[in-house]
C-alpha cells in the first residue's frame, strides 16, 4: 500500500475509534444520569403506552444543528469547536440571536417527556439533556425508522394513532394527503392505521436570513415560529406528527400546553407516507427495498429556493 493510502487508512481508523469512544462516553453519562431506555422494542413499547394514555406527551428529537446552536447559548460550555455550516438549516443565524434562540429551546428541553439521543458526546448532548431535561426519558432513535415496525413483537407505536385525529406538520402537505389515501398500497394493509381524521398543516420554509431564501411574509425565524404556533392552537386534533426542521420542538411545546401529544419524526416523516428522497435511495437502513409503484418523489414545485441548504437537497 502506498504511503498516502496508509496515512488515509490510519486517519479513517483513528476517526472511527474516536467516534466510538465519545459515543460510549455519552452512553455512560446517560446511564448514570437519568432514565435511559435502550433498544427498539423497549423504546417502541414505552412510546406506544404513552400515546395510549390520557396525559400530554412530547417526544423530542433535536437535529444536530439545533443542538450545536443550543450549546453555544449554554455559555459556550459545550462549544462544538465550530459554528454550524452550510448543511444546517439555521447555519447563518447571527450570534446576537443566541439568547432568544436559547430561551426558545431551553423551554423545549423543560417540556420534553422523552428525547431521542444521538450520543454525540463532543457537543455535550447528554450533559445538556441532564441539565435542562432531567425528567425526560432518553430513547434510542432507531425505533422511529418505519421499517423497524415490521419486526416489533408488540404493537408498533403508530398503532396508537388508530381512530385518532392526527395532525401532520410538514412542508409537503399535498403529497402527504395524497399518499395517506394509498397507505395500504405503500405498506402491507393495516401497517399504517386508519386515522379518525387526518389534518395536515403546511409548515413554513425558513432556510436563511437572506430574504430570497425564506417565506417573504416573515422578517425573522421567530416571527415565522409565532405564526405557526397561533395557527396550530386553532386546530382540533389528538396527536401530532412533525417533520419541520428547527420549528419542530418549539411547536411541540405549544402542542403539549394544549394538552395534546406529539412525536417529532423529522425527515423520516415522509417515509411513513411513501415519499422517496435521495437520502434513502442508497441508505444502509434498507428502506429503498420497500419502494414500489405507489411510492412517489416530491415534485419540483415543492422545492424552495436554497433547497441545497436543506441537508444537501436530500428530501427530493
Amino acid at each position: 500500500m502506498a504511503e498516502p493510502a496508509k496515512k488515509s487508512a490510519l486517519r479513517k481508523l483513528l476517526s472511527e475509534l474516536y467516534n466510538r469512544t465519545v459515543a460510549c462516553g455519552a452512553r455512560l453519562f446517560l446511564l448514570n444520569n437519568g432514565s435511559l431506555i435502550r433498544g427498539n422494542e423497549k423504546c417502541n413499547a414505552y412510546v406506544y403506552e404513552r400515546l395510549k394514555d390520557d396525559k400530554p406527551f412530547m417526544l423530542m428529537r433535536l437535529g444536530v444543528s439545533e443542538i450545536r446552536w443550543f450549546s453555544l447559548y449554554d455559555l459556550k460550555k459545550y462549544h462544538p469547536g465550530r459554528k454550524p455550516g452550510p448543511r444546517d438549516m439555521v447555519y447563518d443565524w447571527p450570534e446576537d440571536n443566541l439568547e432568544e434562540y436559547g430561551e426558545v429551546f431551553s423551554e423545549c428541553y423543560r417540556n420534553a417527556d422523552a428525547a431521542c439521543v444521538w450520543y454525540i458526546s463532543k457537543i455535550g448532548e447528554a450533559e445538556m439533556l441532564h441539565k435542562y431535561a432531567p425528567r425526560a426519558a432518553r430513547l434510542d432513535p432507531g425505533f422511529l425508522n418505519v421499517i423497524n415496525g415490521f419486526d416489533m413483537k408488540g404493537p408498533f407505536w403508530l398503532k396508537a394513532l388508530e381512530g385518532k385525529k392526527v395532525l401532520v406538520v410538514t412542508p409537503f402537505d399535498e403529497a402527504v394527503k395524497r399518499q395517506y389515501e394509498r397507505r395500504n398500497e405503500i405498506y402491507p394493509e393495516g401497517f399504517i392505521p386508519e386515522f379518525g381524521e387526518l389534518i395536515v398543516y403546511k409548515s413554513v420554509w425558513f432556510i436563511s436570513k437572506e430574504k430570497e431564501l425564506h417565506d417573504p411574509r416573515f422578517n425573522t425565524w421567530f416571527e415565522a415560529l409565532e405564526k405557526q404556533r397561533r395557527d396550530i392552537e386553532k386546530l382540533d386534533f389528538d396527536i401530532a406528527l412533525l417533520g419541520c426542521g428547527p420549528f419542530g420542538a418549539p411547536l411541540q411545546v405549544t402542542i403539549r400546553k394544549m394538552g395534546k401529544k406529539s412525536v417529532y419524526l423529522g425527515g423520516e416523516l415522509q417515509l411513513y407516507f411513501g415519499i422517496k428522497g435521495k437520502r434513502w435511495d442508497n441508505d444502509t437502513s434498507g428502506i429503498a427495498k420497500y419502494y414500489n409503484d405507489s411510492w412517489i418523489s416530491l415534485t419540483e414545485d415543492t422545492r424552495p429556493r436554497g433547497a441545497e441548504r436543506l441537508d444537501m437537497n436530500c428530501y427530493w
